[in-house]
């Protein structure tokens, strides 16, 4: 049977190499800029496939996201042109349909997903530090999987580590496992010593009060979807130097972050009943 992945940035190579692997046939759209090559229009990439492989995230600015197309598609468009009796396997689509599956809320990927971005924070970090991270002061604001996995890799690595987190659960979990850890009306106390602060909270955390207790020596790399945690204005009034770093999985380890989706998308395939 054969697969079209259709989209996307350098992740989707590997997923369509890894496919390949496990014997599927595959038709690859949107890579003519970066592979030199000339391509067929995004309808016959896709016709008559037993499944459609759209990129993560599924669009930007209303088109397919596909930054190395030689063409744009609009989103919808793609939608429709992959046809009703073809299994859509898109990351981030609000589609409902039975024959579409958003596996950007698989669990696999979303750990997967939050172990790359964890590390690729750290690494910057410590790019950004003018220390060793051992001995040095992270906070950590959340403690969900980004969060969790961040604080055992700087705690393995000799940090200092205060977790910051709204639930109790959470706090308790996170001193099981070494942290200091405080609720948000004490998180002052960390933010005055802090050497990094990662944020993993989509919600307004870092306000005036909050950032007026950050010390010049520390950074704070922000890591949550839009529209994030961090009064951004506030942040630069008070001189507060913010890294803004999202998308980390694909820009930071493309090959391993494309190996996730496939690892997601494979037993899927297979689930629906769609084999080598």
């Amino acid at each position: 049977m054969r697969i079209a992945v259709a989209g996307g940035d350098l992740r989707m190579l590997t997923v369509c190499k890894l496919l390949a692997e496990h014997g599927f046939e595959c038709t690859l759209f949107g890579f003519g800029n970066l592979l030199g090559a000339s391509e067929p229009e995004f309808g016959a990439a896709v016709n008559e496939a037993a499944a459609v492989i759209l990129p993560l995230p599924f669009s930007k600015g209303g088109n397919l996201y596909a930054p190395f197309c030689e063409k744009t598609v609009a989103a919808e468009e793609a939608l429709a042109l992959c046809g009703n009796n073809s299994l859509i396997l898109a990351g981030g689509t609000d589609k409902e349909a039975s024959n579409t599956v958003d596996y950007s809320r698989c669990e696999t990927l979303l750990l997967k997903n939050a172990f790359i971005t964890a590390e690729a924070a750290l690494s910057i970090a410590m790019n950004e530090m003018k220390r060793t991270v051992f001995g040095s002061q992270a906070v950590i604001l959340g403690y969900g999987r980004i969060g969790s996995f961040l604080a055992k890799m700087c705690r393995s690595l000799g940090a200092r580590v205060s977790v910051v987190a709204r639930k109790s659960e959470a706090r308790a979990l996170a001193e099981a496992s070494g942290m200091n850890a405080l609720p948000f009306c004490e998180a002052e106390k960390a933010l005055s010593t802090a050497d990094t602060v990662f944020n993993t909270v989509p919600s307004l955390v870092l306000d005036r009060r909050a950032l007026s207790a950050i010390g010049k020596q520390a950074c704070v790399i922000e890591l949550a979807s839009l529209p994030g945690g961090i009064d951004r204005e506030e942040a630069r009034r008070q001189h507060v130097k913010v890294i803004e770093a999202l998308g980390l999985p694909g820009k930071y380890a493309p090959a391993s972050a494309g190996s996730a989706i496939a690892e997601t998308i494979i037993p899927i395939l297979l689930e629906r009943g769609i084999t080598p």
